[in-house]
């Protein structure tokens, strides 16, 4: 096999595991449902910076007591 093979293979490769993010947004993000779930994920983030238990941009997720995002009880 040629290095060129070997490269091309690569590529292939690579291409074959790309996520493709317009298809994403289309087929989950948009839901009614994941849109609820997402922006009651941001009013626990906020509500944590609020308080002084997160700040912002520092990269770390919040817990949800039971692990359901909807659930913002503390």
């Amino acid at each position: 096999m040629t290095i060129m093979e070997k490269i091309h293979m690569s590529f292939q490769h690579h291409k074959m595991f790309m996520r493709n993010y317009k298809k994403e947004r289309e087929n989950y993000h948009s839901r009614p449902e994941q849109m609820v779930r997402n922006a009651a994920r941001k009013r626990a983030r906020r509500q944590m910076e609020r308080e002084g238990k997160a700040k912002p941009f520092d990269g770390k997720d919040v817990h949800h007591k039971d692990n359901n995002p909807l659930n913002n009880d503390k």
